[in-house]
This record gives structure tokens, sequence and C-alpha cells, in this order.
């Protein structure tokens, strides 16, 4: 398995909801890196907290479950 960089601020993210893709922007970081705040294409800001169960990226607080895919900063 591929180690994961570490996300910085600015880096370009995909939300993925249940039945839509929505492109992001990683506008905050907490102080452990276990939370991110993902600013939407849309204008909607998402909190995502790392889970120790699957090491992704999960929206708190989501019904829906959305993910956290990272793009590849090449």
């Amino acid at each position: 398995m591929p180690v994961r960089r570490p996300p910085r601020i600015g880096q370009h993210v995909e939300v993925v909801f249940l039945g839509a893709t929505v492109p992001g922007v990683i506008d905050g970081i907490d102080e452990q890196e276990r939370r991110l705040f993902v600013l939407t294409e849309d204008g909607e800001e998402i909190t995502f907290a790392l889970s120790r169960a699957t090491a992704q990226f999960m929206a708190e607080g989501s019904p829906t479950g959305a993910l956290l895919v990272f793009h590849d900063p090449r």
C-alpha cells in the first residue's frame, strides 16, 4: 500500500457522496492533522475526521458518510 502524503492547505480533493462527486479544496487542518476542513466547489464547508478503523477521512455528522479523496500533487 502506498504511503499517503500529509494533507496541505490548498490541496485539491474530491468529496464523494453516495451519488455524486464534488471537487473541493482543503481550507484548514487541525493541529493533530486528524480533522480537515474542506470548501467545496458549491461553497459548502465540510469537516472530515480521520477514521481509526479505515484510515480514511470521513465527513463528520454526515448521514451519507461522505468520503474524501486526495489528488496526487504531481
